[in-house]
């Protein structure tokens, strides 16, 4: 059967015009993802106002799509926070050599600072740690002695809690080196040990050689802020869904070593402003609250506060849709709380079984793990979904835009839009 020339030629080019509509919204995401992981915005953090230049980004770019705030007080929601920052030195030498930040070390999130030489060394091995536990509780060694726990290859939990529960208790009365084989994953304090805790290679670290240490530490009070828009939907009357993402990562570790937060959640921040401006050209029905939740990795702090300081009802909101590491999807996606709202995980799973978007959907229960969690701790039925596949970067400096493949974005977007209007 021949085809007319007119059909092919109309075919081609709606081929062409979804090729290319796909690439465009990958495209603006990545763009968004390189924008939030500059060193610029500090890693978004609480070193160099990171947290608060990426939140004057994010209440611009909702203005530009025509978001509006949900109060009279503009976009942002203001609170305060504990935590421990590093906003200066950051040095190990031994034997000659400087260990890089980031790299060859760490300094535990609650680490204090610290100025001078480290030397004399105790060092608890991971063979037999049970006896050297107990008499370590015992007979403390001098209070200039420095704690060395080998824990490289350390794998077994009760083993590596039982180290954990050693070093924060040592690290009360004397500096902690912690020894380790695998990659650093660093993290944010809202605590401050008495003495410093560094987490070191142990390829790195000489038992003969002291070391010299020049950390600056600071814990005190940090104003931050949520970032929150509106969309208006064709039927404002109906309850509202809302779209969440952090913007904060772990900011910066020393003058020169930040942590960029690709996928960690720039990712997820992507999403959402993809979909404000999907929705400002093409008006849902139900009004979509987005918001930008800051201090998520101090202990999802920014929806903690939301939630505790609600701008209206929480039991208006019809549906919660959290995005968090949402930078791959080779594997498909894991849906928390997916057990909890079975009727609206199959509803997901359908949708995405009669239109094919990604390999697969897992389900998973209820976990404290992503800013979904207070909302859903109050009754607002809530996903929180991420990616699964790809990349392993992770709370580490290789968490980065030029790396994160944003392999199923486009897809995953789609199974959103259609999920969102079928709620």
């Amino acid at each position: 059967m021949r085809i007319p020339f007119l059909s092919l030629l109309l075919f081609f080019s709606y081929a062409l015009f979804c090729s290319e509509s796909a690439f465009g919204q990958k495209k603006f995401a990545k763009k968004i993802v390189e924008q939030l992981c500059s060193e610029e915005f500090a890693g978004r953090g609480y070193v160099d106002g990171g947290d608060s230049l990426a939140a004057e980004f994010l209440a611009a770019e909702l203005k530009k799509f025509g978001a509006k705030p949900l109060t009279g007080a503009g976009y942002f929601q203001h609170f305060e926070i504990m935590v421990n920052r590093f906003p200066g030195d950051m040095k190990i030498e031994q034997s000659g050599q400087s260990l890089r930040p980031g790299i060859d070390f760490v300094v535990a999130p609650g680490s204090a600072g610290f100025q001078g030489v480290l030397s004399s060394f105790r060092v608890v091995h991971k063979t037999n740690l049970l006896p050297q536990v107990r008499e370590l509780s015992k007979n403390w060694p001098p209070l200039n002695t420095t704690l060395v726990i080998d824990a490289g290859g350390v794998s077994n939990p009760d083993s590596l809690g039982l180290l954990r529960e050693l070093c924060s208790a040592y690290a009360q009365r004397g500096p902690v080196i912690w020894l380790e084989t695998e990659k650093f994953t660093w993290g944010v304090s809202q605590t401050q040990y008495r003495y410093p805790v560094l987490r070191i290679k142990t390829e790195k670290f000489d038992y003969h050689d002291p070391l010299e240490v020049s950390i600056d530490a600071s814990l005190g009070r940090h104003k931050t802020k949520n970032v929150i828009g509106k969309i208006k939907g064709t039927r404002p009357w109906k309850k509202p869904l809302v779209l969440s993402a952090h913007y904060d990562h772990l900011g910066k570790m020393g003058r020169q070593t930040y942590f960029p937060g690709a996928n960690d959640n720039a990712s997820g921040v992507a999403m959402l402003l993809s979909l404000a401006k999907h929705y400002a050209k093409d008006p849902p029905k139900r009004t979509i609250i987005f918001m930008f939740f800051a201090a998520e990795e101090v202990g999802i702090l920014g929806s903690k506060y939301y939630v505790e300081h609600p701008l209206f009802k929480l039991k208006r909101i019809k549906f919660l849709l959290n995005c968090d590491l949402l930078g791959t999807g080779e594997e498909g996606i894991t849906v928390v709380n997916g057990s909890v709202f079975k009727k609206e995980f199959d509803k997901l799973v359908s949708i995405n079984k009669e239109n094919k978007f990604i390999k697969k959907i897992k389900v998973r229960g209820r976990a404290a793990n992503s800013d979904h969690y207070w909302f859903t701790v109050e009754g607002v039925p809530s996903f929180f979904i991420y990616t699964m596949g790809g990349i392993k970067a992770y709370h580490d400096i290789y968490d980065k835009a030029e790396t994160l493949p944003l392999t199923e974005f486009n897809y995953v977007r789609k199974l959103f839009i259609e999920f969102l209007s079928k709620i």
